[in-house]
């Protein structure tokens, strides 16, 4: 099965899972603390439904991310696909937040970074630790408000570097309400990249995040690259 890879990484793998056989056939055993430690046995889809609902307790939340979190770090593929699929609303609101908030980087970059911070945050969880669920939100909420920091503070900088550049090669920013974003010899007149140009950066962007964290596989994308959807 070729999947194609949405412009939105959290779209692709939502869409890898609901489409892949394989995934909806995986299920996670999980031991309930208020019934004297009783193993239950869970498809991902009902873990996942019973981790977003505030009814249920935080000791079988935690038991879940517990169960996924050890399958992840042992049995790898597919559970560390599954991991950040049972995550996906969590990265959601993770990027509402930052939004929220001001983040100068768009809903695709916060995506890609949610993601990526996610990745990295679990492979330092501790199954055994206490409100697991909670700390995994919240280290990955930390690491895109990070990466949403260092993009504030670089923007300035390159904004000066750009102008002073366009400047020097006699640009009058005044005539313009496009930002040119190629430079080029001052014998060669400067051309505005077009909308389909930036689409397709966007892709190889996605592309290189996926195959970064091994999802060009799952995604059947050969060296990362994209294939979008009709």
């Amino acid at each position: 099965m070729v999947l194609p890879l949405h412009d939105r990484i959290l779209d692709s793998i939502e869409a890898y899972f609901g489409l892949s056989p394989q995934m909806l056939t995986l299920s996670v055993e999980v031991s309930q603390p208020e019934l004297d430690q009783r193993v239950i046995r869970l498809s991902l889809k009902a873990a996942r439904e019973r981790v977003a609902d505030p009814a249920v307790p935080a000791g079988i939340k935690d038991a879940i991310w517990s169960a996924l979190v050890r399958l992840a770090s042992e049995a790898k593929d597919p559970w560390d696909t599954a991991v950040i699929w049972m995550m996906v609303p969590g990265l959601r609101r993770i990027c509402r937040r930052c939004r929220r908030y001001g983040s100068p980087l768009d809903s695709s970059e916060l995506e890609s970074e949610a993601v990526a911070g996610f990745v990295e945050v679990l492979h330092v969880a501790d199954p055994n630790r206490p409100a697991l669920g909670s700390w995994l939100w919240w280290t990955t909420y930390r690491h895109v408000q990070e990466a949403s920091a260092r993009a504030r503070a670089e923007t300035p900088t390159a904004d000066i570097e750009l102008l002073g550049s366009l400047r020097a090669y006699g640009y009058d920013d005044s005539t313009s309400s496009q930002t040119v974003v190629r430079l080029v010899r001052d014998d060669v007149p400067v051309v505005d990249e077009s909308a389909a140009a930036g689409s397709a950066l966007e892709g190889e962007r996605l592309g290189a995040l996926a195959h970064r964290l091994g999802l060009d596989r799952a995604l059947h994308l050969p060296g990362g690259s994209t294939e979008r959807a009709a």
